[in-house]
């Protein structure tokens, strides 16, 4: 009787220990589909703060009263872009992407007002290459939201994986954190 009952406690802690391992690997994957869809959100970022310095370039000539909003919105891309360089290397670090988040946001106030100073100047919104800038920042920001709302979906699959139970708590013993969404809203950050 007792060997039955070891064969059968043993073959209970063989399937705990299996599905821990299928655990494991679910986490795993959907750190690595967020690793994935981040990637994306990296280059449309990069992409978005390569095209500050051409607007600065040709809106210094009009602008030159503005020069404390023009060195404004450089500062903030030079910090985004900083932070993003800082994620890029640990996407799965949350302090980074809530520092990402939050340059992101200055950023955006910065480029915001930057675009509505300029677009108030006739001379400078009757530049050709002006206008394709703008057009393609407009581009640039709706790629940008595209690609954040992939990414968030993979951290959310990843999230809810992690919170089921009773695997959260080895989730926890295995080091798998939450992770924060990417928010550039003001009103979260």
């Amino acid at each position: 009787m007792t060997a039955i009952t070891l064969l059968i406690f043993a073959l209970g802690l063989s399937l705990v220990g299996v599905q821990l391992l299928n655990h494991r690997r679910l986490l795993k994957n959907t750190q690595l589909q967020f690793k994935e869809s981040f990637i994306q959100v990296d280059l449309e970022l990069q992409k978005r703060n390569a095209g500050v310095p051409e607007l600065i370039e040709i809106s210094k000539k009009y602008l030159l009263q503005e020069r404390p909003l023009l060195e404004q919105l450089v500062h903030a891309r030079n910090r985004a872009t900083a932070a993003l360089q800082k994620v890029t290397v640990n996407p799965l670090n949350c302090e980074l992407i809530k520092e990402l988040c939050l340059t992101e946001v200055e950023f955006q106030q910065a480029h915001t007002q930057f675009l509505m100073t300029a677009s108030s100047n006739p001379l400078l919104m009757e530049q050709p290459k002006m206008i394709d800038l703008l057009k393609s920042a407009t581009h640039s920001q709706n790629q940008i939201a595209l690609a954040i709302e992939s990414c968030n979906q993979s951290l959310s699959h990843y999230n809810q994986q992690r919170e089921k139970f009773p695997f959260v708590l080895f989730s926890i013993i295995l080091g798998f954190q939450t992770i924060a969404l990417l928010d550039f809203s003001k009103k979260n950050n």
